[in-house]
């Protein structure tokens, strides 16, 4: 017999339940975060730990020699990627370099299985795509450098075209940058 009352309580415990897990991530992710900036800290490095966005934003034109993000722009909406982009863009100095590492879902295991075992990860973002919206926002002469492949694809081996393609995308690299 289905009983309305006790129907919205078990919602409402496993909604409670999951802000409650996703509480304790955020938390855990915070004293990563704490522990790995006390550590550079401690080694000598001027770090800061703060919002990434007002830390651009807070940037004068013109004034980086560098900007990049590794394993972050898979946790953002689209537009605050593109905002991310914009900002960079501006803060960079001429010749200067972004580089945005993110999972590579060209790998099947990636895209399809490890990407979604953050629960904070949003969305893949495919090479092709970033490449482009580093050109729409003005940047030039941007290359993707894929890494992190699993031990099992050895580039270069013997194989078929088929076969080469399934090791890559089965095997190939994990990770990419722009």
């Amino acid at each position: 017999v289905w009983n309305e009352a006790r129907a919205r309580q078990e919602a409402s415990a496993s909604y409670a339940s999951y802000d409650m897990a996703e509480e304790a991530l955020a938390r855990q992710q915070y004293y990563q975060l704490k522990a790995a900036v006390d550590e550079a800290v401690a080694a000598g490095l001027r770090v800061e730990c703060g919002d990434l966005f007002e830390a651009i934003d807070g940037c004068p034109d013109n004034s980086l020699s560098g900007v990049t993000a590794f394993q972050v722009i898979e946790h953002l909406p689209f537009s605050r990627i593109i905002s991310l982009m914009r900002s960079a863009f501006r803060a960079l100095q001429p010749g200067g370099i972004l580089l945005f590492e993110t999972p590579n879902p060209e790998n099947l295991q990636v895209a399809t299985y490890g990407f979604w075992m953050d629960p904070t990860h949003l969305h893949p973002i495919p090479p092709p795509l970033i490449m482009d919206l580093s050109f729409f926002i003005g940047f030039r002469g941007g290359r993707i450098l894929r890494k992190n492949p699993w031990p099992e694809w050895r580039e270069g081996e013997d194989r078929t075209a088929l076969e080469s393609e399934m090791a890559f995308r089965l095997f190939g690299p994990q990770d990419y940058a722009l």
